[in-house]
């Protein structure tokens, strides 16, 4: 059978067992929302008019991050720019999402919340993350141990602080999070929730 408009198997291919059902296996970490979105339309949880809903207010978040980004002086950025931004936009929905615990709740979620605020929530997850690792970077400076590695006394001493740093500025902005700083967030709290 002809995919869908979204690349995606028509929902006519499902058998009676799997139609209804989100199957854990198909979805990702990252981008979690991403693939929510493709295995709750394959699943027949989300039509086509969900899905476009959902990705229309991320477009206009998009929008207002860019309007954010410029200073309101330029509706426009680069193509790379634009995917930033768009990446980040989908890690702190990411974020919220899988806070949820249960990929029925974030289905549920997706039908029905207003998608900025389920954004605006997961950028507040993700400051909090940001926060708890400035935390734990503190506890590990306060436990520093005095050996002669100068990978880790570097580590400890000028890289960290200078991530945090870097990171810092970024979150005041509200504007986008580099590649980089999302995976070394992501590392962080995806340790903690597996240590708690």
């Amino acid at each position: 059978m002809k995919p869908d408009r979204y690349g995606h198997a028509a929902n006519g291919n499902q058998t009676p067992a799997t139609r209804g059902k989100i199957n854990p296996s198909s979805l990702k970490r990252n981008p979690y929302t991403l693939s929510l979105l493709n295995e709750g339309q394959r699943a027949g949880l989300l039509n086509d008019r969900e899905i476009y809903r959902i990705q229309n207010q991320l477009l206009l978040i998009l929008q207002n991050v860019i309007r954010r980004y410029t200073q309101g002086e330029s509706s426009s950025v680069t193509a790379e720019t634009a995917e930033s931004m768009l990446a980040s936009i989908l890690y702190a929905a990411d974020a919220y999402l899988l806070s949820l615990e249960d990929h029925d709740k974030a289905i549920a979620c997706l039908k029905t919340a207003d998608i900025a605020k389920l954004y605006e929530q997961g950028v507040e997850r993700v400051r909090q993350c940001f926060d708890e690792t400035k935390r734990l970077y503190d506890e590990v400076r306060q436990q520093k141990l005095d050996v002669p590695v100068e990978a880790y006394n570097t580590t400890i001493e000028e890289s960290l602080p200078l991530f945090l740093k870097n990171t810092a500025s970024f979150s005041k902005l509200k504007i986008r999070w580099p590649a980089s700083i999302i995976l070394w967030l992501s590392t962080i709290c995806a340790c903690r929730a597996s240590s708690t």
